[in-house]
This record gives structure tokens, C-alpha cells and sequence, in this order.
């Protein structure tokens, strides 16, 4: 379903990059700050639920403290939002279509939040099914309606709308969804626990979800809408490359609090190994073709006239690759209680990557003569802080459970190599001009040559391999 949702959204983007024009960086840009601020209502107690439910506490008592949180937050929400709207008044810079935009999000936010309640139970017991078909709910409605409105060429305020259509039918769906628990709301007895769990994680959290949106919001101020619209395109394709390692990531925390709970260290070091061998094999192969051709995908599917966005894209393989090994990192620490240190993480993690983008995105400060890279400094501020992020994480799981990198890493490394220099002689001697047919030829290419190499470095086995097909050619006996 992960997949289903990032082709959908994929779909979409191709619609708003060549119907749309500016106003999808208008739309980005408000998006972004609404977002950033909505942040308040997470900061990790959602991860705290799951965590809680995964370890067998009461449900219900789990789901209304979660419930009473994010109703306080918010509330929050809420007011800050209106108060920037205040103060936009007074100074007089709220438009009508700034504050129909803003408020359309505002009102998508709250309804989101309570969606994630349900969505956290089910991702606490495990009920992928669920979850995914609720996520994936919003991102097919919303996506058809962009398509719809883009086409139209509708502007930004009803173009807007299709985010609020799509959380509104996915809340109804996880309310539907949600009867058979038959929850009923008690005293909210864990908030505490939760308000402890969040005391360490919350910077960590809160920083990985900001900088979703510090980063374009960084665009906005320094380069302009247009460059948002440039820099979002590039970055909603890197996103919807991840959601393979955040599936897997829902299912990753229950499961690793499950075997902290029997204090069974080795069954984590495998789950761990397991996870960062087979998520890396299966995305390499991805990355390997945008790392090298990302400016011909671009130019391909979202049109000339996003050009500029594909050297970011090529750029962001590296966020892409460290931000899906960030997450399976990521849960395992947070069901072994390793906050203390996964905070500090995350604080210089942080503290790193905002200064790239200050550092690197504008071309000055007042006096201050800067990098100026723009949107090409903002996807090198991302990359490079996940990366750091990644090795210190890994470092942490070697302390306290021993391990850090699947250890055969190095083998995917060589291949990775050997495969990319295979696809330039091939595109050196072979292509003139990138078109569809020929980018198909080369991803396939790349895919056979990949599943060799790794069957000769014994990356993947012939006794894996037919396990994978069994199930395709052998109907099962009645």
C-alpha cells in the first residue's frame, strides 16, 4: 500500500508541475508553516502510545491519554495560528487568499491529529491493514482531487481544499475502522508515562518532523515561491521514496518493545540486521537511477519547466537512504529506553542541519555574505545532516545492544559502484537524449544488473530467491 500511495502522489505532483505553475509553491509555502507549527502536537507522544500498547498496557487507558493530549495541543494549534493571522492584520499583509489558505490548513491539522489517534492504536497492535488503508485513503482522495483541480487549473484556495477533503474522508474511514475495539474513554492515567517518554524524544522528533517543512519554509523566505514549487517537486519525490521504510517502521517499534519487554537482546540484533539488510536491497536500486539521472526524471515526468529541480533530486538520494535507516535505528532505541542519548542525537543532528540551511541556502544576511546555493544548498543541508544523523545513531545501538550497520554492508556498497559505473557506459555510448522508453530501459537495466551482483556477492541467495517466488507459481493445496 505504501507503494500504491507514493505512485499516487507521484501522479499528482506530474499534474500540479505542469497545470499549476507558481501557485503550487504558494500552496507549499502556507502548508509548510501550518505543518511546522502543528508540530507541537506530536513531539513524540504518538511513538509513545505505540510503544505503550505494543508493551500489553491497558488500551483504552493507552488511546485516552493520547485522545486528551492531542486535544490540548490543539488547542494550541489553534491559537497560535490565529494569532499569526492577528498579527498579519496589523501589519497589513493578510490577504484574502493568505487567510483562506492558512485557515483551510488550520482546520486540516485538527482533524489530521485526531485521525492519528486511531491510526496510533492500530499501529500499536499491529493491525497494518488498518492503518495502511487509512493513510492510504487520505493520499489517493487527496492526490485524485489535486489532479482534478490542477487540470482545471483551479486556483490555489480550491486547490487547497483537496488536502481537507482527503483527511476528512480518512477520519471517517478510521472511525468506521475503529468500532470493533469498542473503546471507551477512562481516566487518561498514562499521560505522565507519555510526558516522561516525550521529555527525551521530543526534540529528536519534533527537529526530523520541522525540518519536513523548515526546509522549504527556509526556500520561501530566501529564494521565493517559485523556488519552493522547484524544491517541494524535488522533495515530494524523495518522501514518497521513503514510505517503503516507514511502513516497516510501524510495524518495527511494537515488535522491538515486544522483545525488549523478555529483555531479548539477540532477537533485536537480528530483527535490526534484518531490516537495514533487506530495506537497503530493496532501495538501492531506486536511488541508484535518480542519483544519476534525476534532472531526465524530472525533465521527463514533471516537465521542462522543472528542470531545476532535478540536480536536488539527484542530491537528496543521500537524505532518502539515511532517513529510512534513521527510522529503523530510530525504533529500536526508543523500545530499549535509550533516550538520553538518542536526545542528544538529535540535538546536534538538528543544530548541524540548520545551520547548513542558513549557511548555505541564502546568499546573504544583512551584511552577511553567504554559500548561496539556494534550493541546491537546502537539499545538501538535509542529506548531510541525516547522514551524520545516521552514524551517530548507529554508534548508539553498538553501545548499548552491541551492533550498528548490517555488518556485509560494504558488499551493497560495491555493488552500488559496479552497477552505476555499468549504467554511464550504457547511457555514455547508448543514448543520446533521455526519453520515457529509454529511462525504462535504463532502471530495468539497472535492476538485472543489481540482482546478479548481489546473487554474486551473496547479497541475496537462490534458496531466498525462490522463497520470494514460490508463492507466485505453486497455488496452495485445499
Amino acid at each position: 500500500m505504501s507503494i500504491v500511495s507514493a505512485l499516487v502522489g507521484f501522479i499528482a505532483l506530474m499534474f500540479m508541475s505542469r497545470f499549476v505553475g507558481s501557485e503550487y509553491g504558494v500552496m507549499m509555502l502556507w502548508w509548510s508553516f501550518v505543518g511546522l507549527v502543528n508540530l507541537l502536537t506530536d513531539m513524540g507522544f504518538n511513538a509513545a502510545c505505540i510503544k505503550s500498547i505494543g508493551e500489553k498496557k491497558d488500551f483504552n487507558a493507552c488511546v485516552s491519554s493520547l485522545a486528551v493530549i492531542k486535544t490540548g495541543m490543539s488547542v494550541v494549534l489553534a491559537v497560535i495560528v490565529i494569532g499569526y493571522l492577528g498579527y498579519l492584520y496589523t501589519v497589513g499583509s493578510l490577504t484574502d487568499t493568505i487567510r483562506n489558505i492558512v485557515l483551510m490548513f488550520l482546520l486540516y491539522y485538527l482533524i489530521y491529529n485526531a485521525t492519528w489517534v486511531m491510526v496510533c492504536a492500530f499501529d500499536g497492535l499491529l493491525d497494518v491493514t488498518r492503518s495502511s488503508i487509512v493513510q492510504l485513503s487520505e493520499v489517493i482522495v487527496r492526490s485524485s482531487l489535486f489532479i482534478v483541480f490542477a487540470y482545471m487549473q483551479y486556483n490555489v484556495e480550491i486547490l487547497s481544499s483537496a488536502c481537507l477533503i482527503g483527511i476528512t474522508f480518512a477520519f471517517f474511514l478510521a472511525c468506521v475502522f475503529f468500532r470493533p475495539y469498542r473503546f471507551h474513554f477512562v481516566r487518561p492515567v498514562l499521560i505522565r508515562d507519555y510526558a516522561g517518554f516525550m521529555k527525551s524524544v521530543a526534540v529528536g522528533i519534533t527537529m526530523m518532523t520541522a525540518l519536513t517543512y523548515l526546509d522549504k519554509t527556509t526556500v520561501g523566505l530566501f529564494c521565493g515561491t517559485q523556488d519552493v514549487g522547484y524544491y517541494s517537486a524535488a522533495a515530494g519525490v524523495a518522501y514518497a521514496m521513503t514510505t517503503l521504510g516507514l511502513a516497516i517502521n510501524n510495524v518495527l517499534l511494537p515488535k522491538f518493545s515486544e522483545q525488549n519487554s523478555r529483555h531479548d537482546a539477540a532477537s533485536q540484533r537480528k530483527m535490526l540486521s534484518n531490516a537495514q539488510r533487506y530495506v537497503s536491497l530493496c532501495i538501492l536500486p531506486l536511488l541508484i537511477v535518480i542519483a544519476l539521472f534525476g534532472t531526465d526524471i524530472v525533465v521527463i515526468f514533471l516537465g521542462e519547466g522543472y528542470a531545476p529541480a532535478g540536480s536536488v533530486l539527484s542530491i537528496m538520494t543521500v537524505f532518502m537512504y539515511s532517513f529510512v535507516m534513521v527510522g529503523i535505528d530510530t525504533q529500536l532505541l526508543y523500545s530499549i529506553n535509550c533516550l538520553t542519548a538518542y536526545r542528544r542525537a538529535s540535538l546536534i543532528f538538528s543544530a548541524v542541519t540548520i545551520a547548513l540551511l542558513f549557511i548555505l541556502v541564502p546568499s546573504n544576511i544583512g551584511p552577511i555574505t553567504l554559500i548561496g546555493w539556494g534550493i541546491r544548498g537546502a537539499a545538501v543541508s538535509i542529506s548531510c545532516g541525516y547522514l551524520l544523523f545516521f552514524l551517530m545513531l548507529s554508534y548508539i545501538s553498538r553501545v548499548h545492544i552491541h551492533f550498528t550497520v548490517y555488518p556485509k554492508i560494504y558488499r551493497q556498497a560495491v555493488i552500488v559502484i559496479l552497477v552505476s559505473l555499468v549504467l554511464l557506459v550504457v547511457d555514455r555510448l547508448f543514448i543520446d537524449s533521455m526519453n520515457l522508453i529509454e529511462l525504462i530501459f535504463i532502471a530495468l537495466l539497472c535492476l538485472v544488473v543489481y540482482a546478479v551482483l548481489a546473487l554474486v556477492f551473496r547479497e541475496i541467495t537462490v534458496c531466498e530467491v525462490k522463497k520470494v517466488l514460490y508463492p507466485l507459481f505453486h497455488r496452495h493445496s485445499r
